[in-house]
C-alpha cells in the first residue's frame, strides 16, 4: 500500500509525473522549474528539458534557452534543427527558417530548419548576441552590413552608418 498521492506500479510506489519523492518528509513533491535550487536532476522539471547543474535547474544543452513566455528550454539562434516556430526560444524573437536565404550572414550564415532572425522585406531582424533586434533605417549607425535594412532599403554599413547600396540613391516622399 503506498501513501496518497503515490501509486502502485508493479509493486513500487512512484509519484506523479511532474513530483519526486522528498525522503525527508517521505511525500511527494513538484518538480522544480527553471532556476530554482535543486540538489539532483530528479528535482527539475524533464518535461521541460531541465537538468540540476551547479545547484540549480537549467536547460539540458546549450542549443537551448529558458523562454518564460512558453515556460520551456526551447532551441537558440543557430542551434539545433527546427521544424516549427514553436521549436524556437519566441523570448528572443527568433523564428524556424523553412526557406533558404541566399547569403544572409546576421551574422551567422543562415540554414534552413535552423533557429534564426527574421530577414524579410519590411521585417528585417539581426541577432545581437541574446535575441533578434530590427536592422537599422538609413543614416543610423552601424559596424557590419546586416545591422542596415539591406533587403528592405538596400543600405550597406559604410564608414559606420547604413547608407545607400552602389547604384542606389535616397529618395525622399
Amino acid at each position: 500500500m503506498c501513501l496518497d498521492p503515490m501509486t502502485c506500479v508493479a509493486n513500487k510506489c512512484i509519484c506523479g509525473e511532474n513530483e519526486y519523492f522528498e525522503n525527508i518528509t517521505s511525500s511527494c513533491i513538484p518538480k522544480l522549474i527553471y532556476g530554482f535550487s535543486c540538489n539532483s536532476d530528479s528535482e527539475c522539471r524533464s518535461d521541460l528539458n531541465l537538468i540540476c547543474v551547479n545547484n540549480q535547474c537549467v536547460c539540458n544543452s546549450l542549443d537551448r534557452t529558458w523562454s518564460y513566455l512558453s515556460n520551456n528550454c526551447l532551441l537558440t539562434y543557430s542551434k539545433g534543427h527546427c521544424s516549427l516556430d514553436s521549436e524556437c526560444n519566441t523570448d528572443q524573437k527568433l523564428i524556424c527558417q523553412s526557406y533558404s536565404i541566399q547569403n544572409c550572414s546576421c551574422p551567422q550564415l543562415s540554414q534552413q530548419w535552423v533557429c534564426d532572425c527574421n530577414r524579410t522585406i519590411d521585417n528585417e531582424k539581426y541577432w545581437n548576441g541574446k535575441e533578434c533586434i530590427e536592422a537599422n533605417t538609413f543614416g543610423r549607425n552601424c559596424t557590419e552590413n546586416y545591422h542596415c535594412q539591406t533587403i528592405t532599403e538596400n543600405t550597406i554599413c559604410d564608414q559606420n552608418i547604413c547608407k545607400c547600396a552602389d547604384s542606389f540613391k535616397i529618395i525622399l516622399n
